[in-house]
């Protein structure tokens, strides 16, 4: 991830592209928060490097109860499951749909 700031910040260092790379920054901090500290860490540094400071997202509230019960670990693999089920169900929903349409 280093290396995609710093190709990104060597093409064009503008405050939009700073922002650019807070964003992807920012939405890929949940991969490795809490398990991965130094991670996390040298995270943190490279967003300092961009003069901001990540912050670490609140869940949404259906997975806040199952966080307080099972934890972050668990949470976010019961998270993965959910969303993997749900992308299938429509994808199949939708597969049928297709066939459906293509025998009238």
């Amino acid at each position: 991830m280093q290396l995609h700031v710093q190709y990104l910040r060597s093409l064009e260092d503008s405050e939009r592209i700073r922002a650019a790379c807070l964003s992807y920054l920012q939405r890929r901090l949940f991969r490795f928060y809490p398990e991965h500290k130094r991670l996390v860490d040298e995270l943190q540094q490279l967003a300092g490097s961009l003069g901001s400071r990540l912050e670490v997202s609140q869940l949404r509230w259906k997975y806040s109860l199952i966080q307080k019960l099972l934890g972050w670990k668990l949470t976010m693999r019961v998270r993965q499951h959910y969303n993997r089920s749900k992308s299938f169900l429509v994808r199949s929903i939708d597969k049928a749909l297709f066939c459906l349409e293509g025998t009238r």
